[in-house]
């Protein structure tokens, strides 16, 4: 078990780094707050550590004990840091209603967990992508003679996929001195959780304690989602990047300029996504974009580039230096996209899959939300819907661009990515969806009303 504390150095690190560098600064219901940084903390740390690792690895310095030295080092920093200037705030009122949800929420998370424990240790070593990419490349970069095999054109490897996952998990195999399945099983389950804590936290901020825990009901209720946990593949860190990155928008648009640091950790976050994997390039230049398309003040937009751009080294050097090669154009023609941006049966079949993988997700949970409860519009968070709206939907466009131009056999490709894919931007869409949910006194007033009165 030797891989835990290496593992724990990591989580801590992180936690410290948001705490430190507060996006919640006095932000209610105060436990939602804390949650919030536990849960940012969780994903901020595997990328913090995996670009250390990283950059010691260039350098020909990815031992253990300089590995240690580097983050012992900042953690004990941004501790003494933290301690000399860490605040308090008042406890939050308990409502009825929430208070139900919460319970709940909680049993069906405690479930689910255990469920999911459950299904990791009797298949740790994961689903093929685990194996064949990401846990193969984590072997590769635990090298320090040898690690550029991780750009080598190797069957199935994906050589121009992001390094942030097999760089921790590398990272923490490098610390433990050895390859235990335990480390990948504890990054898939850690950044499961750390979503659903993102989701809750975020929307009680957002809109309140009742809305957050219908959030966290409908990913609780994701099929997909559920099973994808277990899989160790980079699609669930992925979508804790993406809706982090938005959920600090709505943050931000909350606290107003009381806490600049809500943009930084949304530049991170989507600095990271970018790390992930291929789809997050594609969500950082769209969020960007967008963002910038709004003409923020120059202040803003620096605190934004000053959190993208530190997290968007490591990908520069894979993507530049490395010059890793692209599955998506490889061997690919002109001609040959063009035909097949013509062809109607590919428009059939991408539109059939889409359909049918949408079934698999709780619209229904969702339709009945919107029937019981009147939508409630907040023009405090106008900017960060329309950014977000627009970076979902760039998003599932993007999607369908690549499967109409992919070189794979799409029947396929199709089988095998579509419902991952989807998953990616799911919570984003859910965090959308219950930002617009009555706020917790409107719940409780219209349980008072409702409940029969005595004699």
């Amino acid at each position: 078990m030797s891989e835990l504390l290496p593992f724990a150095l990591a989580l801590l690190t992180g936690f410290l780094l948001v705490a430190v560098f507060d996006p919640c600064a006095g932000a209610a219901p105060r436990w939602a707050a804390s949650l919030f940084r536990l849960s940012l903390g969780a994903v901020a740390g595997p990328g913090f550590s995996s670009t250390v690792y990283f950059a010691l690895l260039t350098v020909g310095l990815a031992r253990p004990w300089t590995i240690l030295t580097v983050e012992i080092s900042c953690a004990g920093a941004l501790a003494v840091f933290w301690m000399r200037h860490r605040s308090s705030q008042a406890a939050s009122p308990v409502r009825i209603v929430p208070a139900i949800l919460t319970g709940i929420f909680l049993c069906g998370l405690v479930l689910a967990g255990g469920r999911l424990v459950q299904i990791s240790m009797a298949n740790p070593v994961g689903e093929w992508d685990a194996t064949a990419i990401w846990n193969l490349r984590a072997r590769f970069l635990t090298d320090q003679q040898n690690w550029r095999f991780v750009v080598s054109p190797f069957p199935a490897t994906r050589p121009e996929y992001p390094l942030l996952i097999s760089s921790f998990i590398a990272r923490t195999w490098k610390l433990a001195g050895a390859y235990p399945a335990l480390v990948p099983i504890l990054t898939s389950l850690t950044f499961w959780a750390a979503l659903q804590g993102l989701m809750v936290s975020a929307l009680a901020m957002i809109r309140g304690t009742a809305a957050a825990m219908f959030g966290g009901l409908i990913l609780l209720s994701t099929a997909p989602l559920f099973f994808w946990a277990t899989a160790q593949y980079a699609d669930i860190p992925l979508a804790c990047y993406f809706m982090a990155a938005l959920a600090l928008l709505f943050i931000d648009a909350r606290a107003g300029m009381r806490s600049p640091w809500a943009l930084v950790w949304a530049g991170v976050c989507s600095g990271l996504a970018a790390g992930t994997k291929n789809e997050g390039e594609v969500f950082a230049l769209i969020l960007t974009f967008v963002f910038l398309l709004q003409r923020p003040p120059w202040r803003r937009a620096k605190l934004m580039f000053a959190g993208m751009l530190p997290a968007l080294l490591p990908l520069v050097f894979l993507k530049l230096l490395l010059l890793a090669p692209s599955q998506l154009f490889a061997g690919q023609t002109v001609a040959g996209v063009l035909a097949k941006i013509g062809d109607p049966g590919r428009y059939h079949l991408i539109g059939k899959s889409l359909v049918d993988r949408v079934t698999d997700y709780p619209l229904s949970l969702m339709a009945v939300l919107t029937l019981l409860l009147n939508p409630q519009w907040d023009k405090r968070y106008r900017s960060a819907v329309w950014i977000s709206s627009i970076t979902s939907g760039g998003m599932l466009l993007s999607y369908l661009a690549v499967y109409m131009i992919t070189p794979l056999d799409l029947p396929w490709h199709l089988s095998t990515s579509m419902d991952r894919v989807l998953i990616q931007i799911w919570p984003c869409l859910v965090l959308l969806f219950c930002r617009l949910l009555p706020e917790d006194a409107v719940f409780d007033w219209r349980f008072r009303t409702n409940a029969p009165s005595r004699s």
